[in-house]
C-alpha cells in the first residue's frame, strides 16, 4: 500500500512539475523546445512500430498487417492517394495533412483560459485545464493515428487512427451534459475512460463496423449537445463544424467513388495502373482524404470555439435606465 501511495505522490509531483515547466495555460506562453523534442520523440515511436510492422512476418505478428481486414486493399490508390509499397510512408500526403489535427490540438491547448471561480460549474473547457487537455489528447491521438495508419497501411495503423476519433467523438457526448445538475468530473471521465476501453474492444474484434459506429456516436453526440443546452447558448460555432466536416467527407468520398463511375478516366489506367481521380491526381497533396483531414480538424477546431462560447451570453444584458 505504501508503495501504491508513493507512486501516485511521484505521479502527481511529475505533473505538477509538467505543468510548471511545460504547459502553462494561465499565460498561453509555449515551451517551444519541449514541443520539439515531444515531437521528435513522436516520430521516432512511429518509425519504430512502422519498421515492427515491416518485420511482422518475421516476429510472428502478420496480424498487424491490414490485408483481408478493409475494403481498400484491392485498390492502388486506398484513401484516394497511391499506396507506394516500397517506400518507409507508403502514403506522404495523406501522412502529412494528419498533423493538421496536432497543429489544432498544440493551438488549442496552449490558449489562455480563465481559472475556475468558486461556485462556477466544474466542467467547463474554460477553466479547467485538465479537460482542455482531455480534448487535446483526443485530437493528437487521431492525427498521430491517421498518420500512421497512412505511413503503413496497417491493421494496428487502423486500430490507432480510430481510436482517436472515438475520444473525440465520446467527448462530445458525454461534454453535452456539463450543465445536467449534479454532473461532475468523475461522471465525465468514469464513463469517458469505460466506453473508450469498449470502442477499442469493438474496433479490435469487430473492425468493419468502425464507420458506422463512429457516425452513430458523432449524431448522438451532436443531437445530445442541441437538446441538453438548447436555449443556453448560440450553436453558430458548432453548425459551422459540422458544415466544414460534411464538406469534406462529401470530397472524400466522391474522389473515391471517381474510381468505380467514371468512365471517362479509364483510360489513364492503362499508362498509370490506377485511376487519377475526380478532382485531384493520386499522387499530390491535393485529393479527397487529405481534405477531409484537413476539414476534420478545422471542424474540431470550431466545437471547441463553440464550447469557449458558452462564456458569452445569449443575449447581451442591457444597460439600465
Amino acid at each position: 500500500m505504501q508503495k501504491i501511495k508513493a507512486f501516485f505522490r511521484g505521479l502527481g509531483s511529475f505533473c505538477k512539475k509538467f505543468k510548471e515547466n511545460f504547459y502553462r495555460p494561465a499565460s498561453g506562453k509555449i515551451n517551444w523546445t519541449g514541443v520539439f523534442f515531444g515531437t521528435l520523440a513522436v516520430f521516432l515511436c512511429i518509425f519504430i512500430l512502422k519498421l515492427l510492422v515491416q518485420s511482422g512476418d518475421r516476429l510472428g505478428i502478420a496480424w498487424l498487417r491490414m490485408e483481408g481486414v478493409t475494403l481498400y486493399t484491392s485498390s492502388p490508390t486506398p484513401f484516394n492517394e497511391y499506396d507506394f509499397k516500397t517506400l518507409l510512408i507508403r502514403q506522404p500526403w495523406n501522412t502529412v495533412s494528419s498533423f493538421a489535427y496536432i497543429f489544432f490540438a498544440v493551438y488549442l491547448l496552449f490558449l489562455p483560459w480563465k481559472h475556475r471561480e468558486a461556485g462556477s460549474p466544474a466542467l467547463r473547457v474554460s477553466g479547467s485545464a485538465a479537460l482542455r487537455f482531455v480534448y487535446s489528447f483526443a485530437l493528437v491521438v487521431t492525427g498521430l493515428g491517421s498518420a500512421f495508419m497512412h505511413m503503413s497501411l496497417t491493421f494496428a495503423g487502423q486500430i490507432c487512427d480510430v481510436v482517436g476519433m472515438y475520444l473525440v467523438a465520446l467527448f462530445l457526448i458525454l461534454y453535452a451534459f456539463r450543465n445536467v445538475k449534479g454532473m461532475s468530473r468523475p461522471w465525465f471521465y468514469i464513463p469517458y475512460v469505460i466506453g473508450n476501453a469498449a470502442l477499442l474492444v469493438t474496433l479490435i474484434f469487430v473492425p468493419d463496423t468502425r464507420r458506422y459506429l463512429f457516425a452513430v456516436l458523432i449524431v448522438a453526440g451532436l443531437i445530445c449537445e442541441v437538446v441538453v443546452n438548447r436555449g443556453k447558448m448560440n450553436f453558430k460555432y458548432l453548425v459551422i463544424g459540422c458544415v466544414v466536416m460534411l464538406a469534406g467527407y462529401a470530397v472524400w468520398q466522391l474522389d473515391q467513388m471517381s474510381e468505380f463511375y467514371v468512365e471517362e478516366l479509364a483510360a489513364y489506367q492503362a499508362d498509370l495502373g490506377y485511376l487519377p481521380g475526380l478532382f485531384f491526381p493520386r499522387t499530390g497533396i491535393f485529393q479527397g482524404h487529405t481534405i477531409w483531414h484537413v476539414c476534420g480538424a478545422v471542424s474540431s477546431y470550431f466545437l471547441f470555439k463553440h464550447y469557449l462560447s458558452e462564456d458569452v451570453p445569449l443575449r447581451p444584458a442591457k444597460s439600465g435606465s
